[in-house]
């Protein structure tokens, strides 16, 4: 076999010379346009009368997953669904066909939300667009009947009694089965619905890692963004619809969805109101993130617990300890990722001793800063929001920064010690004994360096070698 790869560049008419199309024996590595692809299926001379039976073609873009749901629901569901194209098949099979591939495209749906940071809620048969189309499953005339029980209805459940017994039945079967279909949409819709739901930005926390206050501003600005996109789908004339039979044919799965929409309301309206109160920080966490200069930290925090204890009083959704608590704690992370940043604990032992005290010194003095601001704020809370003050356990707040200050204090004392030793290295004693006490000054200073060189050798950070704040 051989395949012909052809690359579509979309044609300037500005330059005197465009840039032509290009061609290649293999597919690129990545699809940056348009292509068209050709397979010779067999070593042969190709002729106008052949080509069709030799050559099979087809073409592709950048956006693979885009590209198959349409093919899927452009192609291959038309194809399957044609009756013409059933013949001979029994009827389950030809049902479990076509049920696999409407769960086929609605996984192809969802991914595709996946890859773009949104949920993306899969309609059933009949009632996607052109991003999930189908032409077989419930359609509006299903929909109509279903949600139409009453027997002076003619395309309801009950027909009029002159009807043969078996039509009846038969047509009763079919509108079980499209609500059948619906409740299964909708039991997709609330696995999908309540996944977004219980995202919440501690998760990351108890999971290890170590995020950093702008972390927990992407993840309000992601999930506010994502319940929107979901509140817009809920209100959409298909789903509505979907909603509005199983509330006429009293499904039992009506009411329990109904709650959750409401709930999703709540939800979204508290991921928007956080983003809202959330933004003005954002500038000062850039700094504290990104800043190069690590001794300019402190004149950030008094404005960033400011900042903090002004959404503490005036949001409606941010004044709770568990959002509070979260957010100083991702605070203490960049606290600590800047301060190994300038510390540098792999060198720590190899630079000058002078310089390594003075690093660790200016460490302590930046983190306890931060601390200190935070209490003085939360004495305030106490005058200024005495129904909710900040009431929060100090060991939840800061159990890895004080881990982490711990850790520098006893490095502090360490290179202190090597400080207070190099000057051994020049101390000459006088007097009768004098050469005899030099000497032994001496080898108390070379002991100590053959001791301390198991520290210089050591291959890791010593600044996270403590596992409280790892």
């Amino acid at each position: 076999m051989l395949l012909h790869v052809l690359t579509l560049t979309p044609t300037r008419t500005d330059p005197p010379h465009p840039t032509p199309n290009t061609k290649a024996l293999n597919p690129p590595e990545k699809f940056k346009k348009k292509s068209l692809c050709f397979l010779k299926l067999t070593e042969c001379e190709l002729s106008p009368e052949n080509v069709d039976q030799k050559v099979i073609y087809g073409d592709f873009g950048d956006v693979p997953l885009e590209h198959l749901s349409i093919l899927a629901n452009e192609v291959f569901l038309p194809m399957l669904t044609n009756p013409a194209n059933q013949v001979g098949w029994p009827e389950v099979i030809t049902k479990e066909v076509i049920d696999n591939l409407h769960k086929f495209i609605a996984n192809v749906y969802v991914t595709i939300g996946q890859t773009k940071g949104k949920t993306l809620l899969p309609l059933p048969p009949g009632g996607r667009d052109g991003s999930g189309s189908s032409s077989d499953g419930a359609s509006d005339g299903e929909l109509s009947r279903a949600s139409s029980p009453g027997k002076e209805n003619a395309s309801g459940f009950n027909t009029d009694k002159t009807v043969d017994s078996k039509k009846s039945d038969k047509k009763s079967s079919s509108d079980a089965d499209t609500i059948h279909v619906l409740e299964s949409a909708v039991v997709t819709w609330t696995k999908q619905i309540k996944g977004v739901l219980k995202t919440d930005p501690e998760t990351v926390l108890k999971d290890g890692k170590h995020p950093g206050p702008l972390a927990e501003l992407e993840f309000w600005s992601d999930k506010a963004a994502n319940l929107n996109a979901i509140h817009e789908q809920l209100q959409g004339a298909e789903i509505r619809k979907v909603v509005k039979v199983l509330d006429m044919t009293q499904s039992s799965y009506f009411p329990a969805f109904k709650r959750l929409c409401s709930e999703v309301g709540k939800s979204r309206i508290e991921a928007n109101d956080n983003v809202l109160f959330l933004k003005p920080l954002d500038p000062y966490f850039q700094k504290l993130s990104f800043g190069d200069e690590f001794q300019e930290l402190p004149p950030l925090f008094r404005p960033i617990m400011h900042l903090i204890l002004l959404v503490w009083k005036h949001s409606g959704h941010y004044n709770a300890p568990g959002r509070a608590v979260v957010l100083v704690r991702e605070i203490c992370n960049d606290l600590i990722m800047q301060s190994r940043s300038y510390v540098q604990g792999e060198e720590i032992f190899n630079v000058e001793p002078p310089e390594a005290v003075a690093k660790l010194q200016l460490t302590l003095k930046v983190c306890g800063a931060f601390k200190q601001q935070y209490f003085a704020y939360k004495s305030r809370t106490n005058q200024e929001t005495p129904k909710n003050p900040w009431r929060f356990q100090n060991s939840a707040l800061f159990a890895r920064l004080d881990a982490f200050l711990e850790r520098c204090h006893d490095i502090l004392d360490l290179t202190t010690t090597v400080l207070q030793f190099s000057k051994l290295e020049r101390v000459e004693v006088g007097g009768t004994r004098g050469k005899t006490l030099t000497n032994s000054v001496n080898q108390i200073y070379v002991d100590f360096q053959t001791a301390f060189e198991t520290f210089q050798n050591v291959e890791y950070d010593v600044l996270v070698s403590a596992q409280k704040y790892q």
